[in-house]
Parts: C-alpha cells; sequence; structure tokens
C-alpha cells in the first residue's frame, strides 16, 4: 500500500515536471523564431531591394510545398512571419500598404504560439521600425509602433482565451474541418499577398530624391542631370533642364521652365562706389564708421561669391591699430560679434544689404561685426556675400574704427582686397 502511494506521488511529479519543461520550451522555441524572422529581415534591408522579390517568391514556394505535407507549424508561422515583414519593409517600411498586417500577426501569434511570444514579437517590432520612425513624420510613426504596445495585452489575453477554448475543440471532432478550413484560407491569403507583391514590384514606378540632416529635409520629384536632351516617345526618358527659358501656362496660371535667357557674352564685374574710406581724426572711446558700397552685375546662372581680406591692420610707421575682437573678445575672420561698447577698441566691418540678401549670414543681426583676414598672418580671404541668380546685387560695407587713449598719433592705413568669384 506505502509502495503505492509512493508510485502515485513520483507519476504527480514527473507529470508536472514534465509540463513544465514544455511550456518553457515551447516559449523558448516560439520566441527564437519571431527574433529570428526580425533578424532576417534587418539583414535583408542592407542589401539590394532587387534581391527581395526572389527571397519572397522563395518563402511563398516552400509554404505551399509545406503546406500539403504533414504541417508544421513552427516552420509554417516562421515562413509566414517572414513573408509579411519582408513584405512591408520592401515597400516603404513605416509608410508601407501593407503596414497593417503586423497588427493582425501579433493576433496570429497569439492565436497560434504561446501568447505570451505576443510581447517578444512586439519588442523585436519596435526596434526593427524605431531607427525609420524618427527619420521622416514622428509623430504618425510614434503612434504606429504605440498600437503594437496597446494591441500587445489585448492579442495576450484573446490568445489565452481562444486556446482554451480551441483545447476543449480538440477533444471533439469537428476540430478536424476547422484545420481544414484554416489551412484553405492561409493558401489563398498567401497567394494573394504574393500577387499584390509581385504588381507592386513589376509596375513601374517614379521616385524622388531625399537630402536630409538633423535640420533639414529635402524632397524632390526630379533631379536636372543634363540639358537640351529631347525624346521623341511621349513617355518621360529623363528628368533634365533646358538651356532656354520656356513659359506656358492656361488661363489662370503661368509655368516658367528651364534657365533665363542671359547672353553667354556679358561680362562678370564687380563696382565698388569709393576707393577711399577716410576716417579723418580719430578720438579715443569715439567710434568711427565709414561706409562704401558693393555692386555684382551680370551674374552668372551657376551663383558667385565676393571674398575679401586686409593686407595688415591700420598702421603706421610705428604702432597699428588692432582688428577688432568685438565686445565679448571672440569675434574674428570667421566668426561675428556685437560691437557696440565704446571701450570695444579696434577695426572691423559689417555688410548690410540693399539689393537682394546675399551679405554673408552671419551680419543679419545688427551691429555684429568681423575683422577681415590678414593676408599677412596667413590668414584665407573669407566670403562677404553670395547668392545665385541673374539680377544685380548691392551691399553696402560700413568699416568702423574705434581707439583707445594710449593710442599713438600717427596716419593708419591698409588695403582692403575684394575678389568676385563668378561659378561655372
Amino acid at each position: 500500500m506505502a509502495k503505492s502511494k509512493i508510485y502515485g506521488r513520483n507519476l504527480r511529479i514527473a507529470f508536472l515536471t514534465k509540463f513544465i519543461y514544455d511550456v518553457i520550451m515551447n516559449f523558448t522555441q516560439q520566441s527564437f523564431i519571431v527574433l529570428f524572422s526580425i533578424a532576417i529581415v534587418m539583414f535583408f534591408k542592407t542589401l539590394f531591394l532587387s534581391l527581395v522579390a526572389p527571397v519572397l517568391a522563395i518563402l511563398v514556394a516552400f509554404y505551399l510545398m509545406l503546406s500539403k505535407r504533414k504541417r508544421n507549424e513552427n516552420l509554417n508561422f516562421f515562413i509566414l512571419t517572414s513573408l509579411i515583414l519582408i513584405l512591408v519593409t520592401s515597400t516603404g517600411e513605416m509608410s508601407s500598404p501593407f503596414f497593417f498586417l503586423l497588427y493582425l500577426l501579433i493576433f496570429g501569434i497569439a492565436f497560434i504560439f504561446d501568447p505570451r511570444v505576443v510581447f517578444v514579437f512586439t519588442i523585436g517590432l519596435l526596434t526593427l521600425f524605431f531607427p525609420k520612425a524618427l527619420e521622416t513624420d514622428l509623430t504618425r510613426n510614434l503612434i504606429l509602433l504605440f498600437l503594437f504596445i496597446l494591441l500587445s495585452p489585448l492579442a495576450f489575453f484573446a490568445g489565452v482565451a481562444y486556446q482554451a477554448k480551441n483545447q476543449k475543440l480538440k477533444i471533439k471532432m469537428q476540430n478536424h474541418n476547422l484545420k481544414s478550413k484554416i489551412k484553405t484560407h492561409s493558401k489563398t491569403f498567401f497567394l494573394l499577398l504574393a500577387t499584390c507583391y509581385l504588381l507592386l514590384v513589376t509596375v513601374p514606378t517614379a521616385q524622388g530624391q531625399t537630402m536630409s540632416n538633423k535640420n533639414y529635409i529635402l524632397k524632390t520629384e526630379g533631379l536636372d542631370t543634363a540639358s537640351n536632351v529631347a525624346t521623341s516617345e511621349d513617355k518621360p526618358q529623363s528628368t533634365v533642364g533646358k538651356k532656354e527659358s520656356v513659359v506656358s501656362g492656361g488661363v489662370n496660371f503661368k509655368v516658367k521652365a528651364g534657365f533665363e535667357n542671359i547672353a553667354p557674352n556679358l561680362p562678370f564685374s564687380v563696382s565698388l562706389s569709393a576707393d577711399l574710406a577716410d576716417f579723418g581724426n580719430l578720438t579715443p572711446t569715439n567710434p568711427i564708421v565709414r561706409t562704401i558700397d558693393l555692386s555684382v552685375y551680370s551674374l552668372s546662372t551657376f551663383g558667385y561669391s565676393v571674398v575679401a581680406s586686409e593686407n595688415n591692420p591700420l598702421t603706421d610707421d610705428e604702432s597699428s591699430i588692432p582688428d577688432t575682437t568685438c565686445d565679448d573678445g571672440a569675434c574674428n575672420e570667421q566668426s561675428s560679434g556685437l560691437w557696440t561698447n565704446a571701450l570695444s577698441f579696434g577695426f572691423g566691418y559689417r555688410c548690410d544689404n540693399l539689393i537682394g540678401i546675399d551679405c554673408e549670414r552671419s551680419f543679419s543681426n545688427s551691429n555684429f561685426y568681423k575683422s577681415f583676414a590678414n593676408t599677412s598672418n596667413s590668414q584665407n580671404p573669407q566670403s562677404v556675400m553670395a547668392g545665385i541668380g541673374s539680377k544685380s546685387k548691392s551691399i553696402r560695407l560700413s568699416y568702423k574704427a574705434n581707439i583707445s587713449g594710449t593710442q599713438g598719433k600717427g596716419i593708419y592705413n591698409n588695403i582692403i582686397t575684394y575678389i568676385a568669384i563668378p561659378n561655372f
């Protein structure tokens, strides 16, 4: 009698141990399957898109062949998961028209696998798509990812309820008919999915270029790569610009394309309103400002720039007036700074737009000055103005000098050189 009790207790312990082992192993194995599917997709994202269509076709073929044999649930679901993930990532990722399939896939995992695998799959999806979500339309993409988190517990509880009910149905004969229907619908679903994808791959699409960094995103629908290229066919062969200006339109609009008509023999030129800036007598802590206008004419279609430098600071035979470092002591030939303090000494300049907006951007704030690049110290000439277009441009240069009470008497001078450079 004692032996019978011990045998029964050992049998229950063995059954409980085997049950716990099966649950843990199933969860581990099924989690590995979904994570391996995501890893494969992350790998294929780095390859050319042309490789995706053959991979998709191979996965569909494998699935159809395996469906005809004894069903291997884990392998079939691995192919299903990989198929949907590749379809989504190869058709725009977050903007893919098939992105909604991932939400359905979460419920599919809960119904077929251990419902806890849903949370593993959700973490994998967030890892896969989160870097892409930060690139464009951040608010929309974060909402799409948040839906994964929101649906995961719903899918988990739905999966628990479904599998509990399904466990009872396995006792009945109707279970066989249910599996047959699911199998038939699955084949139809995958054939439809593959057909939609192949249609997307084979239909020609027009794609634009996207340029971006952390400060901007530029999207264009075409890139002018040549000029004066003609085609006799109705469909476009290349996106190219025209040498001549073309104006077309309708009742309420006009469209102007191509480059403006600019005669190639017009000389590009630059002029100063005066060759000399005379500060007169300088007195300590009394800043003096003199202005000269600079104009450029017959601009190149491709743009231009004007750079400036000085041969040395304002100098006489014995001493010199140093180049300004502005109020904060930090401005130089490259960086501008505020200069309003009468106790900030030196020589510097600023630029103000008269015609156009071509002054160097660091002068956009009023009373911001720079020092000239000093060629005697091997400093490179710095840009004063730059732009593009065919219209003439003009700026006003303000030279400012301020001396201290210890500055020696003398006649101070230097030479400022401006170089105008057209682009071709």
